[in-house]
């Protein structure tokens, strides 16, 4: 066996593990009445991602947004799996799927998954200002989004970056990324050097 294989190798056992337990999974939904199998499987998603296993809890969603196809939560929650599982292609579908059917908290979500998602990419800050923007527009009280948009407009070294950061930082005022982004803002931006510590 070739180097390169014997890396896939446990890569191709897990794929199929999943796969195999989302086959179970759909019999046993399909079997039994589905609410409150479906809440519980979002249930166990969640302590699968809590407990970094991404892998399982994007098997046991992949059930969910089967068995319920215009759900945008459990498009979001997918999507959001998929990012922890590093797989922004995947998650980036999932999240616009959600775009398309949802409303409300699921849209904000979704924009704001989408907004890390562009983060991460090769000139793609610009797009993730635009959707932690829309994200904002669903909640304007959105901490996460607005200290993200600051930090990408920080990145582009862009001045006003600072009045994002000041909002998130008036609404949490212990937002520990927030106080260090406010610092490096005075460090590389103002000749007060002072006021960076």
């Amino acid at each position: 066996m070739k180097k390169d294989e014997k890396r896939k190798a446990p890569y191709a056992i897990r794929s199929a593990l999943c796969a195999l337990r989302s086959a179970a999974l759909c019999l046993a939904v399909s079997a039994h009445g589905q609410t409150g199998q479906i809440d519980s499987l979002c249930a166990a998603a969640l302590r699968h991602l809590q407990a970094g296993d991404a892998d399982s809890a994007i098997s046991l969603l992949r059930v969910v947004t089967h068995h319920h196809p215009r759900d945008a939560a459990a498009h979001v929650r997918l999507g959001r799996a998929y990012l922890a599982a590093k797989d922004s292609a995947r998650g980036e579908e999932a999240l616009k799927k959600a775009i398309s059917l949802g409303k409300g908290k699921e849209l904000t979500e979704a924009y704001y998954g989408l907004g890390l998602i562009h983060m991460k990419r090769p000139k793609g800050l610009y797009t993730a200002i635009d959707y932690f923007r829309e994200a904002l527009i669903g909640d304007r009280d959105y901490v996460e989004a607005r200290y993200q948009m600051a930090k990408a407009r920080y990145l582009l070294w862009e001045h006003d970056a600072k009045a994002d950061v000041e909002k998130v930082l008036k609404a949490h005022p212990n937002h520990a990324e927030a106080c260090l982004l406010m610092g490096d803002w005075y460090a590389n931006f103002k000749e007060d050097y002072a006021q960076a510590i």
